[in-house]
């Protein structure tokens, strides 16, 4: 029996590369809060 204990595993092919400024992290983060309250004003309006 082969057990993984890390779990499963997700794809990587859909996200971004991973940053290294700060700028940039700002950024990611507020492109999610963004698509989130789109989402959130889209389901609930």
């Amino acid at each position: 029996m082969n057990i993984n204990a890390l779990g499963p595993r997700r794809s990587m092919r859909g996200r971004k590369p991973v940053s290294d400024t700060f700028d940039d992290y700002d950024q990611s983060i507020n492109e999610v809060i963004n698509l989130f309250l789109w989402h959130f004003f889209v389901l609930f309006s």
